[in-house]
């Protein structure tokens, strides 16, 4: 039998051991490209959409100087996801142009389409006006979405501010 000297033996462990790092590195390759391949089809991803909301200008009997009677915004969420919120109130309170601003929502459905309503109220919560949109999910991706709000020009706080 034939004796292996150490430095030999040491040189072999070290060959060994460099195929075991490169079969575990060629094996984290592979899962993290079935990883990848996971995320593309959107499994268990965020997806977002982006709602910009503003008003109806050319809205006869609706002039800009009723816009300071809008106090407050709902937007409310339908379809494949769900959910109700008030819009932030610096975007709602009295504004100063016909565009409201933008809100961002997101889902973790991967699929279907997503509706977007959005109504105004003033100080005494009095619907105002409402608006809607819809789209469908961009799987981990994002939405961009405009919605546009028609006032509802026979309240009675817009009759007044004409």
């Amino acid at each position: 039998m034939k004796t292996i000297s150490s430095n030999k033996l040491k040189i072999m462990k070290r060959a060994i051991a460099g195929h075991t790092v490169t079969a575990v590195r060629a094996l984290l390759a592979i899962l993290l490209a079935l990883g990848g391949i996971g995320a593309t089809t959107g499994c268990g991803q965020t997806s977002f959409f982006e709602v910009a909301v503003s008003i109806k200008s050319d809205v006869p009997g609706f002039p800009k100087n009723c816009l300071f009677s809008i106090y407050s915004c709902v937007a409310t969420v339908s379809g494949a996801a769900s959910d109700r919120f008030p819009l932030a109130d610096k975007a709602c309170h009295t504004p100063l142009d016909y565009s409201l601003g933008l809100f961002q929502f997101e889902t973790d459905s991967d699929s279907g389409n997503v509706s977007f309503k959005v109504e105004i109220f003033d100080g005494n919560n009095n619907k105002l006006g409402e608006g809607t949109a819809s789209s469908t999910i961009k799987a981990g991706g994002r939405q961009a979405v405009m919605l546009t709000i028609t006032p509802d020009t026979t309240a009675a706080v817009f009759m007044a501010c004409r």
